[in-house]
């Protein structure tokens, strides 16, 4: 395929939208700051464990409509686990930090498989 040489105009045109790109970054990047101060919470994900409560129960949303309370399990940096309190199912919830979730109910009387479940 022959390729058609590029203008001064075309060269133009692409730096005109990254300036355009770079500035709507940094406008987003501005506006998710500010919603972090607004909101309470940390920009910084080494500060993840801090902004959890790590004694107390809390309420997690499941994959259905239902709500799991329970509390944090700390499995190493970048992983914890939930154990649910006795009125809801026995269950066990993995978060990844990067709010990945895996919901694992382990069946009665059996030896616990490795791995997750979705």
């Amino acid at each position: 395929m022959p390729k058609e040489p590029i203008s001064f105009a075309d060269v133009e045109v692409l730096e005109k939208q990254i300036r355009q790109n770079r500035e709507d970054i940094n406008r987003l990047k501005q506006e998710i700051q500010r919603l972090h101060t607004e909101l309470g919470l940390s920009s910084e994900t080494d500060d993840f464990e801090a902004q959890l409560s790590k004694e107390g129960v809390l309420e997690f949303g499941t994959l259905g409509d239902g709500v799991v309370k329970g509390t944090i399990n700390w499995m190493n940096p970048y992983l914890i686990s939930i154990t649910t309190s006795g009125e809801a199912p026995p269950s066990e919830v993995l978060i990844f930090k990067h709010a990945l979730c895996y919901i694992r109910k382990p069946e009665e009387k059996s030896i616990p498989r490795r791995g997750m479940y979705v």
